[in-house]
């Protein structure tokens, strides 16, 4: 007997309309229509149940079903597949995990142990100010170089451990302002996250931003700039352990 007919036999046998056999097993009344036509079948454990349920023998129902019997077990085969691979993979994800957050974790460690073994060698004072609106809020650490030179330090801020693209310190950012007569020169080193050095003067008219090539020239022939130049790169590669040089 086809298993199509055994289903149909048994609900009918009950005097069960479709609606209350798909009922039983959680599936809709045209699921158990294909069944009875065979146009798809129960899975292996439906039809378990079935057997339970209603006393009769699975080997019964499977007995004329070669195809049936065969697609059984293909699927069974390949949930064995899925189950494997899925533990397979949930493995090496968690040794995944676990490696990243023990390099992460070491790496935030070294990188802040850096950091203030850095401010504590130059010399860096906090900077007071607690107004956020204030431009110095963003820099906590302040170096007065004397000569009217005062250098303006960022904190350190470690990569997001969920964020595997990049492990190590985001905003590396050192500000020298030097005071001249007739302006302000304020110069900003960029590590990691930035495209290298920013100038800025700020006069009577107010800011202005150096072009690339004006800044390369500032540092290359004013000497004061040269010598803060050398510096700043000195404290960063102190500072920060994978700064980078972008500007000789």
């Amino acid at each position: 007997m086809k298993i199509g007919e055994s289903i149909l036999n048994i609900r009918k046998e009950k005097e069960m309309t479709q609606e209350e056999f798909a009922s039983i097993f959680s599936v809709t009344r045209q699921t158990v229509s294909n069944w009875e036509t065979e146009k798809s079948y129960p899975d292996l454990q439906t039809l378990v149940d079935m057997s339970e349920r209603f006393e009769v023998s699975l080997d019964s129902m499977l007995k004329e079903n070669v195809d049936m019997v065969k697609k059984i077990d293909k699927e069974r085969k390949f949930s064995k597949y899925v189950k494997r691979s899925a533990l397979l993979l949930g493995g090496i994800l968690i040794i995944f995990c676990v490696i990243w957050s023990i390099l992460w974790y070491d790496t935030k460690q070294e990188t802040e142990k850096q950091f203030q073994d850095g401010v504590e060698r130059f010399g860096f004072q906090e900077n007071l100010s607690e107004n956020p609106e204030e431009e110095y809020y963003q820099y906590p650490y302040r170096l007065e170089g004397g000569d009217g030179v005062t250098f303006l330090l960022s904190h350190v801020v470690m990569s997001d451990w969920y964020d595997i693209r990049y492990l190590g310190s985001w905003n590396q950012i050192l500000m020298c302002q030097v005071q001249r007569e007739d302006h302000l020169l304020q110069v900003e080193w960029y590590g990691r996250d930035g495209d290298g050095v920013t100038a800025y003067t700020y006069d009577r008219t107010g800011k202005h931003l150096l072009t690339d090539q004006e800044t390369k020239k500032l540092l290359r022939d004013d000497e004061q700039m040269k010598e803060i130049n050398h510096k700043a790169h000195e404290m960063c590669e102190a500072l920060y352990m994978d700064y980078k040089w972008y500007l000789n």
